[in-house]
């Protein structure tokens, strides 16, 4: 069974699938999202996931950044970023290039967001939205 995530303003960010107990992104290179696609589920039809306590939230965070930091290799031409970082033993120059700086951006990414993760769980910042959230990491410089 699957169930629709929302943002805290409203919006459809992903898919809960029950079943296997994992979160599928709105994203059109998910393997997962196209067989939703091809089965012709209604995502917009389906039944709320609210997450309640606050690790909940956190989960959902994580899971993003997560899927965030593939997007980004994928925008590349890689296949994920586990993908990508398979690279930086590369003989090949332009593929060990782009390995090191995405591996130090995901460094800036990783340490800024347990930093903040930690502040949320301190209770000294509000959760953010996802969209939100994504903003205010680092921007990847490729060589």
């Amino acid at each position: 069974m699957y169930k629709k995530i929302l943002d805290s303003n409203g919006q459809i960010i992903g898919v809960l699938d029950n079943e296997k107990n994992q979160q599928i992104p709105l994203d059109e290179l998910n393997a997962d999202y196209i067989k939703l696609l091809e089965a012709n589920v209604e995502v917009e039809n389906l039944e709320e996931h609210n997450p309640k306590s606050i690790n909940d939230k956190i989960d959902i965070l994580r899971q993003y950044l997560y899927q965030y930091i593939d997007r980004i290799a994928k925008e590349k031409g890689y296949l994920s970023g586990t993908d990508l970082m398979t690279y930086k033993v590369s003989a090949f120059t332009p593929f060990k290039t782009d390995a090191d700086a995405f591996s130090l951006w995901r460094d800036a990414v990783f340490t800024y967001a347990l930093g903040e993760i930690q502040k949320i769980k301190n209770e000294t910042r509000t959760m953010p939205t996802l969209q939100e959230f994504i903003q205010e990491l680092p921007v990847i410089t490729w060589p």
